[in-house]
């Protein structure tokens, strides 16, 4: 008796059970979005690109690309000593190269990150609680390759298509989450460096995977794709300590990015403490090769 009346009443009941959820999900959206950065005015404010002024070559490519590449707000150089006058002002955001510490008690082992974050009064003098909005992985202190400047064009257009997603309201802004990628399209062609794997990759596997669209080849012409702005093709990049430091903890980061239109198509990271593979992982080309299938 007790089950034929609640079956006829579970439409009401039902009903009653959609309305407490919506209710409950729009309460915990306001308890996420209070939490969230106010980045509204984002592309009405000046970007302070902050260097090192040392005439580093860090610096002056990095300038070069923004000159070059930088559209999305207006942006003005900023110096250190200045920075660090106003990096407590909300109503300021900055553009500067940051390095991040693996180990709290060994400040050789390290890696630098572009990263782009909003003023903050919780900022500290070792630059820690920034309120970062996105952060991208450049080098490890023992890089001494220097690849990472050919990708700089790239960078900068992928910091600024993520802005633009952050103003329009597309992505949400969640200090600190990871870099979100495109899925890799099927129709461009992916060039791998070798030593961009973490395994010892066949290539006949690989263009089977990729159904003919994947080769093997040297940073040399991948730097030509990317300087080139060669169409309808991705590049890898690997950026991971070429040694695990002393604290025993580092992390490898993966990518895919386009050469014509410089934007972000794969973006993965593992801990090398767990997996001392540097480099592409066989998930990492399960994953990507996926879509060409």
């Amino acid at each position: 008796m007790l089950l034929c009346q609640l079956h006829g009443a579970s439409p009401l009941f039902a009903q009653h059970t959609k309305h407490l959820n919506r209710e409950i999900s729009q309460f915990e959206q306001k308890k996420v979005r209070s939490r969230l950065p106010y980045v509204a005015d984002l592309t009405a404010r000046q970007v302070k690109v902050v260097l090192a002024g040392d005439n580093s070559m860090a610096d002056l490519l990095l300038k070069n690309s923004i000159e070059k590449g930088w559209y999305i707000t207006s942006y003005e150089y900023c110096s250190y000593r200045e920075f660090e006058k106003i990096k407590s002002d909300t109503n300021y955001y900055f553009l500067m190269r940051i390095n991040k510490f693996v180990s709290k008690n060994n400040s050789s082992d390290y890696m630098e990150y572009l990263t782009f974050f909003k003023g903050s009064e919780k900022t500290t003098d070792q630059l820690e609680n920034l309120c970062e909005l996105i952060s991208l992985p450049m080098y490890s202190n023992n890089d001494t390759e220097g690849r990472i400047f050919t990708y700089l064009p790239a960078y900068i257009n992928i910091i600024q298509k993520y802005i633009q997603q952050l103003s329009d309201g597309e992505r949400l802004p969640i200090v600190g989450k990871e870099p979100v990628a495109s899925r890799p399209d099927p129709s461009k062609r992916v060039l791998f460096v070798r030593s961009d794997f973490g395994y010892d990759v066949q290539e006949e596997d690989l263009n089977e995977m990729f159904m003919g669209k994947a080769v093997i080849t040297s940073e040399e012409e991948v730097e030509k794709a990317l300087e080139n702005s060669r169409e309808d093709c991705l590049v890898s990049l690997i950026v991971a300590p070429s040694e695990i430091p002393s604290s025993g903890k580092a992390y490898c980061y993966k990518m895919l990015i386009s050469t014509d239109t410089y934007e972000l198509y794969y973006f993965a990271k593992h801990n090398l403490r767990c997996n001392k593979n540097r480099g592409f992982l066989k998930k990492d080309i399960r994953k990507m090769s996926s879509r060409y299938r």
